[in-house]
This record gives C-alpha cells, sequence and structure tokens, in this order.
C-alpha cells in the first residue's frame, strides 16, 4: 500500500511517499534533496590556498631568472649591432674623407637605452666601447679599425676573449 502525502504543496511534497508492507513495517521515502544539509560556506580552503601559492613560487621561480636572462640578451644583442653599425659609419667616413676625424670620432655617437657608447681616436686608430648602464657596467665590448672584436668585462669579471661573449658557457660572436 502506497500513500501519497501532500496536495497542498505539490511542488515541496510531490515525491514524499510512505509504503506499508505486509508486515505492518513503514518505510519512508523523499526526494534527496530535502534530505541533504546545504553547506552555505564558500571559497577555498588553507590547503588550496597554500598549493596555489607553492604552485605560483615554482613557476616564479623558473620564469623570473628566463626572463631576466631574455632581457639582458636583448640588450646585448642590440649593443653588439650598434657598435657594428658605428664601425661600419667609421669605415665609410675613412673611405669619404681619407680620415676617422679630427675631433672625437668624426661621427655621432649612438645611444641606446642600456648601453653607452664612447670613442677613442689617435690618429689612424679607433675604439669603439660599449658600457652597460642599465646593469651597472658588468658588460663591457670593444670593436677598432680592423674589426677586432673584444670583450673586456663580463658580468663583472675581467674578460679577456677576442670575441663577443654572450653567455657563461663562453660562446662567442
Amino acid at each position: 500500500m502506497q500513500v501519497n502525502v501532500g496536495s497542498r504543496h505539490k511542488d515541496m511534497w510531490k515525491n514524499f511517499s510512505i509504503k506499508l508492507g505486509k508486515t505492518g513495517a513503514c518505510s519512508f521515502s523523499s526526494p534527496s534533496s530535502l534530505l541533504r544539509t546545504k553547506n552555505t560556506q564558500s571559497g577555498f580552503s588553507l590547503i588550496e590556498l597554500m598549493v596555489s601559492v607553492g604552485i605560483v613560487a615554482i613557476l616564479a621561480s623558473v620564469a623570473i631568472p628566463s626572463y631576466i636572462s631574455f632581457t639582458r640578451n636583448g640588450s646585448v644583442s642590440e649593443a653588439l649591432a650598434t657598435l657594428m653599425n658605428l664601425s661600419t659609419r667609421m669605415e665609410k667616413r675613412f673611405v669619404d674623407v681619407g680620415n676617422y676625424g679630427n675631433d672625437g670620432c668624426g661621427i655621432t655617437q649612438a645611444t641606446t637605452s642600456n648601453y653607452a657608447f664612447s670613442c677613442e681616436l689617435d690618429g689612424i686608430n679607433y675604439t669603439w666601447t660599449a658600457t652597460s648602464v642599465s646593469d651597472g657596467g658588468d658588460y663591457v665590448y670593444t670593436i677598432n679599425q680592423d674589426g677586432v672584436r673584444a670583450t673586456t668585462k663580463f658580468e663583472g669579471s675581467t674578460a679577456t676573449d677576442n670575441c663577443w661573449v654572450l653567455n657563461n658557457s663562453g660562446g662567442c660572436y
């Protein structure tokens, strides 16, 4: 036998029923949504928050050094390209005028946001120097009238390489 209850509140009691068995035992059934209590709390637990912070910290420990390395390599490339351009302009001046210059190096000095450029001239010899400004002078590159490239300072230590050192493993350009 099955008794359905709830004619007044049809929607609320729609699936509520009482069943009487042959032995007189009574079973009760209702929608599961009425039996469950609602959890009104929302947000993150402390463990979830700490796991998230840990993941962000691990990603940052990898990403930040990589970003610094990429920006440094970009500024070094800019400086070396500018040195090559200055050397080419000096050689062009020598072909056009017959000397590298009498006042300074005879061409307009280049400027970049990360490097300062200077020129030393002694008659028929010149040396262009690029010194890093943003890294506290830790990088110094030179080129002379013969096209000889040199790194005189790399990451704060004195270098004697007759090439432009690009990284710690000794890669040269």
